[in-house]
């Protein structure tokens, strides 16, 4: 989604066009709490959020430049 009026700009090694027309993803992301007394009782587990990585504030790009700028040894996998 767009930034909100005000927001500032990210800096320069965090903004490129390509990535802003591009690079969100569209995964669906949900949070369930299932207890173990809760699966014992047969219930089903209860959603505690639902959202998509679109409405994520930055691009996978830009965590992963942000993350890695000073040197963090990223270790995928």
């Amino acid at each position: 989604p767009p930034r909100q009026e005000g927001d500032p700009q990210p800096l320069a090694y965090l903004l490129d066009d390509h990535d802003q027309q591009g690079g969100a993803l569209d995964i669906e992301l949900e949070v369930l709490l299932l207890t173990a007394q809760m699966k014992a009782d047969g219930l089903a587990p209860h959603r505690l959020g639902l959202s998509n990585s679109l409405n994520m504030y930055w691009t996978v790009a830009q965590m992963v430049a942000h993350h890695s700028v000073n040197g963090c040894k990223l270790q995928p996998g």
